[in-house]
């Protein structure tokens, strides 16, 4: 087996460990917000591949994906950071272009938490309509 192959399979493997067969996410399924998390984490899984690959409009469509996934659950912003940094790290790149990928991300999770917190501040009681029809 090559050996970015490998590299890359065992990635994935501890990348599906921590999010399917981890005890402790399995209690989050007791709530009736598992299927926002769940939604959550698949965008934000999406997300962190175009942002890793570079594809088209990457900036644009990781932030839009990002902000949409903030929306569905909160608590799961931060699997963007991880997931990308996972994938960055299978992803062959130097030194400086890793950084600066990450200085990127920051930026983007920066702003997707301040729009959501402009958001709350001036529709508050949108959330409760929001929250009556989930």
């Amino acid at each position: 087996m090559e050996e970015k192959n490998k590299k890359t399979l065992i990635f994935s493997y501890m990348i599906a460990y921590t999010f399917i067969y981890n005890f402790m996410y399995i209690e989050n399924l007791y709530f009736i917000e598992a299927f926002g998390m769940a939604i959550s984490i698949f965008i934000n899984l999406i997300a962190a591949k175009i942002f890793v690959e570079k594809q088209k409009y990457y900036l644009v469509r990781s932030f839009l994906l990002v902000l949409i996934s903030m929306f569905c659950y909160q608590g799961m912003l931060t699997t963007f950071f991880v997931f990308s940094l996972f994938l960055m790290l299978i992803k062959e790149q130097s030194v400086k272009e890793f950084f600066k990928n990450i200085g990127i991300m920051l930026i983007i999770l920066f702003v997707v938490c301040f729009i959501n917190f402009i958001f709350i501040i001036t529709c508050p009681e949108s959330l409760l309509y929001i929250a009556f029809f989930i």
